[in-house]
């Protein structure tokens, strides 16, 4: 089959990233029920540079944040497999438009990941700090 070690990652992702987004939010938000589905699907019949491209031009977790929710997936998808977090804060700083692309910048510190989604310039549309249990 096509692809699938990269199907069987995207599954365990999927997992582990509905189970950080319940323990930050407490509930998991229907949109995280098709958190990167079309992935999965698409790399039965695609290689992973098509897949890749046109889950990150059409997906609203990785450039068209609207929401809390949106700007929280986006930072989640960001730290690495997901790390168990047991805390989350998120400062907002400016709202993104349509047609903004927003590119993300993760520090990692000792107690603490923060992840900055940011516009081509560096700016902060927001913040979100995850503080480990």
């Amino acid at each position: 089959m096509k692809n699938k070690d990269r199907i069987k990652y995207t599954i365990a992702h999927r997992k582990a990233f509905r189970k950080v987004e319940k323990e930050l939010l407490g509930h998991n938000t229907i949109r995280s029920l098709f958190h990167d589905l079309d992935k999965v699907f698409l790399y039965m019949l695609f290689d992973y540079k098509k897949v890749h491209n046109w889950h990150r031009q059409y997906s609203r977790h990785h450039s068209k944040a609207r929401t809390r929710a949106d700007y929280i997936q986006m930072a989640i998808d960001v730290v690495p497999e997901c790390e168990r977090a047991g805390q989350i804060r998120v400062e907002y700083k400016k709202s993104a438009v349509m047609g903004d692309i927003i590119y993300p910048k993760m520090a990692v510190e000792e107690q603490r990941k923060i992840v900055e989604l940011c516009d081509a310039e560096g700016n902060p549309y927001a913040v979100v700090e995850f503080k480990e249990k």
